[in-house]
């Protein structure tokens, strides 16, 4: 839960992978920022401070799916205490982002934090 809820997700470009720094992932864009119309936009965060930011590795989550829909085929809908188990998986990554050394498959920044106005880049809108 605490890897889900209550965070802003960064979608991290193409160019951020297991071998990316903390500098490359202080910089990530946020897709379907403003959900107060009935349009989205994407937006590029770059984050001045590193508090409350963190990183997660969430091909944790889809490893676990995989292996939960394997399990229980023929069935193809999971419960939602077997999607917890997933949901487990990727939360037992989070670390905050000062301690991130590395080595996440598919790493996604978590930021638990108001933002300043001058860290949000408006990038395009679309519906």
């Amino acid at each position: 839960e605490e890897a889900y809820d209550g965070f802003i997700w960064c979608d991290v470009n193409a160019c951020i992978n297991q071998n990316s720094n903390k500098r490359d992932l202080l910089n990530c864009v946020v897709e379907e920022m403003g959900s107060f119309t009935d349009s989205n936009h994407i937006v590029c965060i770059k984050l001045k401070y590193a508090n409350d930011i963190f990183v997660a590795d969430n091909s944790k989550f889809d490893q676990k799916r995989n292996e939960l829909f394997e399990a229980i085929a023929p069935r193809q809908r999971l419960t939602d205490e077997e999607l917890d188990e997933a949901y487990a998986e990727r939360g037992a990554t989070l670390v905050p982002i000062t301690a991130y050394k590395g080595g996440y498959k598919e790493p996604i920044v978590l930021i638990r934090r108001e933002l300043d106005f001058d860290e949000i880049e408006w990038i395009s809108e679309y519906n």
